[in-house]
């Protein structure tokens, strides 16, 4: 799901980079698109991979986040942000990684079952092509969902 040039100027989100740095320029937009179809081409319907999102579901309470970011896989296991800010999202050697801030934080142990049900576009950022202040461009790409029921949520 490619972005335009117009459509990241538009977006409100970016008003600021654009207040900062001027109207975002077509090699930042070319930029955000690499990041777009790296993480839309790595999506898997049998395993969340990092930047899909996460329905946290409590057994006792019923669902009690609808946001969560699968930050990065580490080993057998994985952490995962309730609540998180936009990641940000960036490319280093053909592999999209994730960076946010946010919380709390879980972890999801290797067996834990997670159950795909669905996709959703998801609120993305990363600096723009030129360096400048207030830098990140906002931009968004289509992720798994996926429900993960457990009592590590509250």
């Amino acid at each position: 799901m490619k972005t335009t040039t117009e459509q990241l100027n538009e977006n409100q989100g970016n008003s600021g980079h654009i207040a900062t740095c001027g109207s975002i320029t077509d090699a930042t937009t070319d930029k955000m698109n690499r990041i777009i179809e790296a993480i839309e081409s790595s999506r898997n319907d049998a395993v969340p991979q990092p930047g899909d999102i996460i329905i946290c579901i409590n057994p006792e309470r019923g669902v009690t986040h609808t946001g969560g970011h699968m930050e990065k896989p580490l080993g057998k296991w994985c952490n995962l942000c309730w609540k998180p800010m936009a990641p940000f999202a960036h490319i280093s050697d053909g592999i999209v990684y994730f960076d946010t801030s946010g919380g709390p934080w879980a972890t999801i142990d290797e067996g834990e079952v997670l159950t795909l049900v669905g996709t959703q576009e998801k609120l993305l950022k990363e600096f723009a092509a030129t360096p400048c202040a207030n830098g990140a461009v906002y931009f968004t790409a289509l992720v798994n969902v996926w429900e993960w029921t457990t009592d590590k949520v509250y």
